[in-house]
């Protein structure tokens, strides 16, 4: 006899969505802060803070995001 409802199915496609919406994502922005030959001094500069932002950003949510998919989970059981 089944109990549960099979919820699993439905929330890895939804894990798997997130995931490439953040993947594309984090691409994205690491191109736009990638550094190219034809870029000014200044420029450089930029996008080199504007890539230390970014991963300083990443590294404060990330206790965020883990402890919110830990009550997301939690929640789904």
């Amino acid at each position: 006899m089944k109990v549960r409802s099979d919820k699993n199915d439905t929330t890895a496609k939804t894990h798997n969505k997130l995931m490439d919406w953040t993947g594309k994502n984090y691409q994205s922005f690491r191109e736009y802060v990638k550094v190219s030959e034809k870029d000014s001094r200044s420029t450089v500069i930029l996008k080199g803070i504007a890539s230390m932002f970014g991963i300083l950003l990443m590294v404060l949510l990330s206790p965020f995001l883990i402890l919110g998919l830990i009550i997301a989970f939690a929640a789904v059981l």
